[in-house]
């Protein structure tokens, strides 16, 4: 072999792109090194097979067009086209250069391809960023040195009205409102020095509308130039949605502060904590634990926190203020209401998330009342029992109805076991006249009977003589 078809032989073989010889039929006859460590197999396997026996079958067609539309005046192209190896899709650029013979008929193809996976895995995922920066729901805006446009996506055009055309020669500051460009050159050098800044401020629509609006800004240096990156999110939905939460919360503290029930929201964060940290074989019974430790229970206790109380609670518990009601709580738990809190700890933690039952409190001036007590934890605070709802409705009056209705249904049961007495001392009385007098008629019908007979006896006594 000559050494100049050595050289060349050298230079096809060894370069990093892949090189491959067909002839008319597009069987390979020739592949060089890298082609051959492309698809992982020596050149004799490669010879004789078909160039597309790897290609993914979407490309196979456009692929055989192209090739097909070579010709004697147009012999070259150039196409990317993927090829499956391993299951792993790697896709290639080729040019194919097709040499023809003097009468114009194929005889082999020359094609040099390149590995663009990479390339392609990179385009794909910039193509895929500035999709989402296209479509992202918030206005974003480049900004030169100079403060002029450079870039703005479909939703900061939607949002200000205009097109992408008139915002890219547009002075942005236009949009903002008068009272902000009186400070304009204070506010860049801010910019400029924090890097970043973050507030609300209200812009400037093509209608003329103002809107509220939350700027995220950023300054930025890239390949030796000053940019702004600015975003903007249109917070009318959110100012409207916070009023909407804000009459909410008023209403919802109307409706807690003028309930017909005592209604607290307490904190039982500390109190769960600690249940959980006791050892296994005291969480599990709970009430013998607190029978043979009643400090432990105090300390529980003193673990509840009460954030708030409703109008209802003061009144019922006779407290003038909520400071009055706060700083005398401790007449409220007291050792007599001990076994209401027990049952009402043990039960939260065994059984669920609410608690319901029928107890005795003590208002600040000593009175004993009779109440319904709820304790519900707030749903999402099943956990933590952070947020713990206490309705408390007093039931004196009813218990008072009902211990008088059950005096007189008692005072009654006795008035009725009375009179049934007597009667029952009335009947026996009766029976026994009425047995006297049963027993007198029979003796008097005897007697009948008899006279009845003397006098047939004597009737025959006469007629004998």
């Amino acid at each position: 072999m000559r050494s100049t078809d050595r050289n060349y032989l050298n230079i096809i073989e060894n370069p990093e792109d892949l090189v491959v010889i067909t002839d008319s039929e597009y069987q390979i006859i020739y592949a060089n090194r890298s082609y051959c460590d492309t698809f992982g197999v020596p050149f004799s396997d490669l010879e004789g097979t078909m160039l597309f026996a790897n290609v993914l079958s979407d490309d196979i067609e456009s692929v055989k067009a192209k090739l097909a539309g070579l010709s004697q005046d147009s012999s070259a192209a150039n196409f990317e086209e993927r090829i499956i190896i391993d299951e792993r899709t790697i896709w290639l650029d080729w040019n194919v250069k097709g040499l023809f013979s003097d009468d114009g008929r194929l005889r082999e193809l020359v094609g040099t391809g390149r590995n663009i996976t990479e390339c392609k895995v990179n385009e794909n995922v910039l193509n895929l960023f500035k999709y989402s920066l296209m479509y992202a729901h918030i206005g974003t805006f480049w900004l030169n040195k100079d403060h002029e446009m450079l870039y703005v996506n479909d939703y900061g055009c939607k949002m200000l009205g205009f097109s992408r055309e008139q915002l890219i020669n547009f002075d942005w500051e236009r949009l903002i409102p008068e009272e902000y460009l009186e400070t304009k050159a204070e506010f860049w050098e801010k910019q400029k020095r924090e890097k970043f800044q973050d507030f609300d401020i209200e812009l400037i629509r093509k209608s003329g509308e103002r809107f509220p609006a939350g700027l995220m800004m950023h300054h930025q240096e890239f390949a030796g130039e000053e940019y702004e990156f600015v975003f903007i999110q249109d917070l009318s939905d959110r100012n409207l949605l916070l009023q909407k939460l804000q009459d909410n919360e008023r209403q919802f503290r109307s409706l807690f502060e003028n309930s017909p029930v005592s209604l607290w929201e307490e904190d039982f964060s500390d109190l769960k904590q600690y249940l959980d940290s006791l050892p296994k074989e005291d969480s599990r019974d709970l009430r013998s634990f607190f029978d043979n430790n009643l400090q432990e229970l105090y300390k529980c206790v003193d673990m509840v926190k009460i954030v708030q109380v409703n109008k209802k609670t003061l009144q019922i518990f006779e407290a003038s203020s909520n400071e009055e009601f706060m700083i005398s709580l401790n007449k409220i738990f007291c050792e007599e209401t001990l076994p209401t809190v027990k049952d009402e700890i043990c039960s939260l933690y065994e059984k669920g998330t609410s608690y319901i039952m029928e107890t005795e409190e003590k208002t600040l001036t000593g009175r004993v009342i009779n109440v319904e007590l709820t304790v519900n934890i707030a749903p999402g605070y099943e956990d933590s029992w952070e947020k713990v709802y206490v309705s408390i409705i007093d039931i004196t009056d009813r218990k008072r109805v009902e211990n008088e209705l059950r005096q007189h249904r008692d005072k009654l049961a006795e008035l009725v076991e009375e009179k049934t007495a007597e009667i029952q001392k009335k009947y026996n009385e009766l029976n026994h006249q009425f047995s006297v007098m049963v027993t007198r008629e029979f003796r008097i019908k005897e007697l009948r009977d008899e006279i009845k007979e003397l006098k047939e006896k004597l009737i025959i006594f006469e007629e004998m003589h």
